[in-house]
Formats: C-alpha cells, sequence, structure tokens
C-alpha cells in the first residue's frame, strides 16, 4: 500500500483546487459519518481545531489588507457616491 505523502504527490497534487476541495469534503464526509454516534476525545477534538486553523490561515488572497474592514468601507463608501457619469 502507498504511503500517504505518495498518493499525495502522484494523485492530488496534480489536481485542480475546486478537485481538491471536492475531494477533502468526500474525505470529511466519510469520516464524520464513521465516527456518528462515538465520542470524541478532548484531545482529539483540540487536535482538529488546531489543524483546522493552520488550514484556514493558510490560503492568501494576495491582498495583505483584504481584511482591512476600514478600507474596505472606505471603498464602498466612494463607490456609492460615485455616479459614473464620467465613465459615460
Amino acid at each position: 500500500m502507498q504511503k500517504v505523502n505518495e498518493i499525495y504527490k502522484t494523485s492530488i497534487l496534480p489536481l485542480g483546487e475546486s478537485e481538491k476541495l471536492e475531494l477533502a469534503s468526500l474525505i470529511l464526509e466519510e469520516v464524520a459519518q464513521s465516527r456518528k454516534g462515538r465520542q470524541i476525545s478532548v484531545g482529539d477534538k483540540t487536535k482538529a481545531r488546531q489543524r483546522l486553523r493552520e488550514f484556514a490561515g493558510s490560503v492568501s488572497g494576495g491582498n495583505p489588507n483584504a481584511s482591512d474592514n476600514e478600507k474596505i468601507d472606505k471603498d464602498l463608501a466612494a463607490e456609492y457616491l460615485n455616479t459614473h457619469e464620467d465613465d459615460v
């Protein structure tokens, strides 16, 4: 049986982002179903939560100010005030 890293390198890594997300969803669904009705230890919950936080923080949109709410509000206000009359 192939090791997980080998499977990842040969079969998963070449996939596109949407296929990887679909695969991850299928795996999580299957694991959740297999654990239905079983108690999960506090340690396992803590480890899973940490892995989720690491994954969620690993995505970058390329713009360091993308989550700057004050800038977003300012940009929205400027756009709402713009009549776009000079664009015609």
